[in-house]
């Protein structure tokens, strides 16, 4: 809501800021009770369906980690590259790294993998000329 502060005096100003303040604090007691009840409940749930011998109901996020335990290892096996280098160093896409190794890295403690694209803009250069549409070919032939 909006509060005009300059019709308003100090003494109005802080009765407004305490009622909110309170109306905050009893909706925050009110969500915590809600809260109790809401873990009573599904106790009481609970109790409801071991005593007449119902499936037990659980929320979908103790099933998901069931299902994740019971869960073996992946079917496929992850993905392994034919050869150790799939890049070859004279192939256009080909780039150099190194590795910087200078103060910042040493107080890391982690050297920092430095890579040269250059080569790869050069060879990539002409993606950066989009292909013209339809109309604009037909009206350079035409024009």
């Amino acid at each position: 809501f909006f509060l005009p502060f300059n019709s308003l005096t100090f003494g109005q100003l802080f009765g407004i800021i305490k009622s909110e303040g309170l109306t905050l604090c009893n909706e925050l007691k009110l969500q915590a009770k809600y809260g109790a009840d809401r873990a009573q409940s599904r106790q009481e749930i609970g109790n409801f369906c071991e005593a007449f011998r119902f499936e037990k109901i659980e929320a979908p996020s103790t099933k998901r980690k069931r299902f994740n335990k019971r869960k073996g290892k992946p079917r496929r096996p992850p993905f392994q590259p034919k050869s150790s280098t799939p890049i070859k160093p004279n192939q256009p896409w080909s780039c150099a790294a190194f590795y910087m190794n200078n103060a910042p890295e040493k107080e890391r403690g982690v050297p920092r993998l430095v890579i040269n694209y250059k080569p790869l803009n050069k060879a990539l250069q002409w993606i950066r000329y989009p292909i013209p549409n339809k109309r604009d070919l037909l009206n350079r032939l035409y024009a």
